[in-house]
């Protein structure tokens, strides 16, 4: 626009774009999106105009600009997580869950082989030095029950160390969290 424009004049798409810096087309595509009514005028379409822009710039757009920010967000989240592990495991700072599983198991079955091993010896050495013969249910029944506890604790553990509740999963969170 060439002339000065009084704000209070009926506004045209063209002279808006003018106005606002924009291509005509810009002003098209978006007219119903922002809200441009037929016989309004610049005023009240810069104001419409210029209230979307802040709303677009502060992230409170429509439902379609909100999903894309979070996406952004989440992609930003998933890759700086990616950064840490990478850093983490150039530093040999990281130990992944499935090896701890793995090492858990062992440590879990360990024990319970070293109770029956125990077991076994209690027995025989009792049988030597008092040359008795011993029930087996008598040494091998509070064992069993006590492998059976082992067993239900890595269970439990295995089960809060891969969602990160209980005692052990808020101690963990606790410190890498």
């Amino acid at each position: 626009m060439a002339s000065v424009v009084s704000l209070d004049d009926e506004a045209t798409q063209a002279g808006l774009a003018e106005l606002v810096g924009v291509s005509r087309q810009a002003i098209q595509k978006n007219a119903s999106k922002v809200g441009l009514q037929m016989g309004g005028t610049y005023r009240e379409w810069l104001l419409i105009y210029c209230e979307h822009m802040r709303t677009e710039a502060a992230g409170r757009a429509n439902d379609n600009d909100k999903s894309l920010a979070e996406q952004r967000l989440r992609e930003s989240e998933q890759k700086t997580l990616q950064l840490a592990i990478a850093n983490n495991k150039e530093l040999d700072n990281l130990v992944l869950s499935i090896d701890v599983g793995g090492a858990i198991n062992r440590v879990f079955s360990d024990v319970s082989t070293e109770l029956t091993n125990a077991g076994i010896k209690i027995q025989e050495r009792l049988e030597s030095e008092l040359s008795i013969k011993i029930d087996d249910e008598l040494i091998f029944g509070p064992i069993g029950d006590s492998a059976k506890s082992i067993a239900e604790a890595a269970r439990q553990f295995g089960e809060d160390f891969s969602s990160g509740v209980g005692d052990i999963g808020a101690e963990i969170a606790g410190v890498y969290g």
